[in-house]
C-alpha cells in the first residue's frame, strides 16, 4: 500500500513551492543552493555583504566577481532581501524571507 502512494507524496514534495532565500541573512549552505552559485560563489557573497553591507536588490549580486546579469536573471524569483517566514538550512540555521521576491 505505501508504494502505492509513493508517486502521489513525490509529486506533491515536487511541487510545493518553495520561500525565497533571504540573501541578506542567508548562510553558505543556503546560498550554495541557488542555481548558478555553489559553495565559492555563496561564500563569495557572505563576504561581499560583510564588507558593502546589506543588499538592497538581486541586481546587487553583480557586486560578487563570477555573478553577472543572466545569473541574478535566474535568481529574481528565488531570492528576496525582505525578513519574513524564516526558511532553514539542513543544518537547522534561520535565513530566508517570505515577503516577497526581488
Amino acid at each position: 500500500m505505501l508504494l502505492a502512494l509513493s508517486p502521489f507524496i513525490a509529486g506533491q514534495v515536487l511541487t510545493q513551492k518553495m520561500e525565497p532565500i533571504n540573501i541578506n541573512s542567508a548562510d553558505a549552505e543556503l546560498l550554495a543552493e541557488l542555481p548558478g552559485i555553489r559553495e565559492t560563489r555563496a561564500a563569495a557573497i557572505i563576504e561581499d555583504r560583510e564588507a558593502n553591507g546589506p543588499y538592497a536588490s538581486a541586481q546587487d549580486l553583480t557586486r560578487v566577481s563570477g555573478i553577472g546579469e543572466a545569473t541574478v536573471e535566474g535568481l529574481a524569483d528565488q531570492v528576496t532581501k525582505k525578513r519574513g517566514m524564516p526558511r532553514t538550512s539542513s543544518a537547522g540555521k534561520e535565513s530566508a524571507g517570505a515577503e516577497g521576491a526581488l
